[in-house]
């Protein structure tokens, strides 16, 4: 999976850049972590998602 930014998401998905930074944050938030970073390793640390 690529390393994208918040425009090239919205651009792939076909959203506004603004609904892509919302869902990020509120990824963020749900997850109690303040970084991008954080949210994976605990991902990672939960089995959310497996590295392969």
């Amino acid at each position: 999976m690529a390393d994208c930014c918040n425009q090239e998401i919205a651009d792939k998905l076909f959203l506004s850049v603004r609904t892509v930074e919302s869902h990020r944050r509120a990824l963020l938030q749900k997850a109690g972590t303040k970084t991008l970073v954080g949210l994976v390793v605990q991902a990672v640390r939960e089995r959310w998602l497996a590295l392969t």
